[in-house]
This record gives structure tokens, sequence and C-alpha cells, in this order.
């Protein structure tokens, strides 16, 4: 950063947001590398891949709780990306659609009611909040769409990744409006 900025390529104000940027690209490689992985050791690659495209682009936009510490960030995502993961492989060796079903409508319902979620850690104005809850609805109503046509074809890994997904923003964005209301 040292070198962009004595160079004048980015101002002194800028620099803190260009860190910001640099450190969360290389949190996200680090969380898909981690999913990756879990893919591998659960046999599931694809669905791991599809499950973590979905759950960021989601999350990015509808929110949800933040760890106060990154330390705690780092190890609790961890924990959920394995979770996620496993839960997709025990999913796919099941044929009860009736949990998957409820937990895609029980997540859409949240994020419908939440999204986005305003935080002292992500202030969002009335613009930013109308803008990002527009993008929220729509990559929800992309991901049931996808999962719904994953289920027609029988992609049943597919289906569950998208269901997880949504699962998981649901369980955070809940925790974060949780948090909101017993902080005030």
């Amino acid at each position: 950063m040292d070198a962009l900025s004595s160079h004048s390529e980015i101002s002194k104000e800028d620099e803190e947001l260009y860190v910001y940027g640099f450190h969360m690209m290389c949190a996200q490689g680090f969380f898909f590398l981690l999913s990756l992985l879990f893919g591998i050791l659960f046999g599931i690659v694809l669905e791991s891949l599809v499950f973590f495209i979905f759950f960021s682009l989601i999350r990015s936009y509808a929110g949800g709780v933040h760890a106060e510490k990154e330390s705690v960030c780092t190890i609790s995502t961890s924990i959920a990306l394995f979770s996620a993961v496993g839960l997709i492989k025990w999913s796919t060796m099941g044929d009860n659609l009736l949990i998957p079903l409820l937990m895609i409508l029980v997540s859409a319902l949240i994020i419908l009611a939440f999204a986005p979620l305003d935080t002292q850690e992500k202030p969002l104005d009335r613009e930013e909040k109308r803008q990002f809850q527009k993008i929220s609805y729509l990559l929800l109503l992309f991901i049931c769409v996808a999962a719904f046509l994953a289920l027609a074809v029988q992609m049943n890994g597919i289906f569950h990744a998208c269901t997880v997904s949504l699962g998981l923003e649901g369980i955070l964005l809940f925790l974060g409006h949780l948090k909101q209301k017993l902080a005030n």
C-alpha cells in the first residue's frame, strides 16, 4: 500500500479503504479454498462451490450477525462452512424433502422480513438500504429458482446446496436481528 500511496496512485484518505478491500478479498479467497477443501473431504466439490457462491452473494447484500473480533469471525465462519458442507452431504443421502423445503420457506421469510440488516459494522444509508434490499430479494428469487430447477432435473446435491446457503443466511440474519433487538 505504501508503494501505491507514495507514487500518488491513491490518496491517503482512500488508503484505508484499499487496505480493507484487499483484506476482504484475501478473506473471501481463504474461505473459498476452505469450502473447496471441505467439498473434497466430503466428496461433494461442485455442491460445496455452489453453496459458497450463493451464500457469499446473498450474505453480501442481506447481511447478518458479525463477530466483533477477526479471530472469532475466522473460527466461526470456518465452523459454519464445515457444518454447511457436511449438512449438504448428509442431506443428499436421504429422500426427505420436507425439511429442506421448510428450510427454504423459513429462510425466505426471514430474508424478506429483515434484509438488509443495518449493523454497526456495516451501516447503510436510506438509498443503500433500498438498493441492498432489492438485490437481496433478487438473489433470494434466483437461488430459489435454481433450487427448484435442480430438484426438477434431479440434481439433488445442487438443490441441497441452494437450500443450505439460504438456511445459513437465514440463521445469520435472524441472529443479527436478535442481537440488535437485545442491544436496544
